[in-house]
């Protein structure tokens, strides 16, 4: 049986695209997926059943088969897209649902990836700084605020970095 795994032939620049070039990120892996088919026509006609909906479906398919009467979905990121798809598309077929790191599916994949670099790490870094200020034992450990331990660390490995 042939494999439809990627073949280590197909290049990739070895310049990494950084957060500031989000539409460079998307048009390199835009063009990923275009190599990979090009490379799989023969396995072109899969495409249609690799899909979250079609993976749903395979999965309540498989539940019926061993007649499981219903299920708990613990879904992380990704997870939570598949597990609030099933969870909408059979309810009947749910006991309980336990969604970690939500991805929100009104959003494209693009606008998500673009949000998420842009906005959120900055945020969420903030909120983790701020969360360990706010734990005895986490600020005992740093001994001063960790933005500023933060800080003091990254002007560190910039002259590091810079000749």
């Amino acid at each position: 049986m042939a494999s439809i795994a990627p073949k280590a032939a197909i290049a990739f620049d070895s310049n990494p695209i950084t957060l500031q070039q989000s539409d460079q990120a998307v048009a390199a892996a835009k063009g990923f997926v275009d190599a990979l088919l090009s490379r799989r026509v023969s396995h072109k006609d899969l495409l249609p059943y690799l899909g979250t909906s079609q993976a749903v479906q395979d999965l309540e398919d498989f539940r019926q088969a061993i007649g499981s009467p219903k299920v708990w979905f613990y879904g992380e990121s990704y997870g939570t897209q598949f597990a609030q798809q099933y969870a909408a598309r059979y309810p009947d077929a749910m006991n309980g649902l336990i969604i970690d790191g939500v991805v929100d599916l009104t959003r494209t994949a693009g606008d998500y990836y673009t949000e998420d670099t842009r906005h959120c790490r900055e945020s969420l870094l903030a909120k983790v700084l701020t969360a360990c200020d706010a734990e005895p034992h986490c600020r005992a450990d740093m001994g001063a605020s960790a933005a500023s331990i933060y800080d003091d660390l990254a002007a560190k490995l910039h002259r590091v970095r810079s000749p």
